[in-house]
């Protein structure tokens, strides 16, 4: 199985993304990024494992990771691209998202079997809203987009586990997910 570490986009940023991601499928007849996977940001891209002990113990990190954090802000702003295919909305971290994350990959290396790889590194947030089939198609969406505008707030409030099969062609699924629980500082009565 492949998996994937995310942040599930949820309210007004995901609507926004999803918006965009549908209206751009519909207009230059794209299949719709969200038959393959949901609105998100990897937070560690993909990776094999064949043990469920693995992603058991990637679990418990988790889990763990998440207990007494706050949500760490972002701001959707902006459009780009790469590999004259792929366009995204930008992703503009806070001080704490990018603590957060810096954090989450910290702990990620302690698990060795979990492979690092060059993206990894190079982290730069994005939430993909369309894949040009065709380089031509490409240059359409841009002069597309530069009539639109997005700058969304948000906050990372959970960190997924998304799953695929082997095969590399069937949609991304949810495996788990762990919610970003506050704790209140006031005593109970």
């Amino acid at each position: 199985m492949r998996y994937m570490i995310a942040y599930l986009l949820r309210g007004k940023p995901a609507w926004r993304v999803r918006q965009l991601s549908d209206e751009l499928a519909d207009v230059f007849n794209l299949e719709p990024i969200s038959l393959r996977i949901p609105p998100h940001l990897t937070l560690k891209a993909p990776f094999e494992t064949g043990s469920e002990r693995s992603i058991e113990e990637l679990k418990t990190v988790l889990a763990h990771f998440v207990k007494g954090r706050a949500p760490a802000p972002l701001t959707y702003d902006g459009f780009g691209q790469f590999d004259k295919r792929v366009v995204f909305v930008y992703i503009k971290p806070s001080a704490a998202a990018a603590t957060l994350i810096a954090d989450l990959t910290k702990e990620l290396r302690r698990l060795p079997w979990i492979r690092f790889t060059r993206t990894d590194n190079e982290k730069h947030l994005h939430a993909t809203i369309a894949y040009a089939e065709k380089r031509s198609q490409f240059e359409d969406i841009k002069k597309y987009l530069s009539d639109e505008t997005v700058h969304v707030e948000g906050a990372i409030d959970n960190i997924s586990i998304l799953m695929q099969e082997k095969d590399h062609t069937s949609p991304w699924k949810l495996y788990a997910e762990y919610s970003f629980v506050t704790l209140s500082s006031e005593p109970e009565l």
